[in-house]
């Protein structure tokens, strides 16, 4: 089903820039989610949120009732240099972005 609708949404000329996005044309693609694939700093803001900045992810506290009693209650993840070159190899993989192999 998924390659059909894919067909089908390719016959009215719009084109996947992701895995489940398509587009009339790139001014159209979401900006925040290309940034995203493109592993640019992003904030996060609200309960549950995350954010990325340079070589750290931050996740604020899911808890509704204890983000609002606080909200600078977070976790912070520190991304190696590993892990952020196996999620440039899954991000692009799942958008036009694609994968540099050189």
């Amino acid at each position: 089903m998924a390659f059909w609708l894919k067909d089908k949404l390719e016959d009215m000329d719009l084109i996947a820039y992701e895995i489940s996005n398509f587009s009339k044309a790139e001014k159209y693609q979401s900006k925040h989610n290309m940034g995203y694939w493109n592993k640019n700093d992003y904030l996060g803001f609200g309960a549950g949120a995350i954010g990325n900045t340079g070589n750290k992810r931050y996740y604020n506290e899911k808890d509704i009732k204890k983000y609002i009693e606080n909200y600078n209650i977070y976790n912070i993840e520190i991304i190696s240099d590993d892990d952020t070159k196996w999620e440039s190899i899954f991000l692009g993989l799942r958008s036009i972005v694609g994968v540099d192999i050189g």
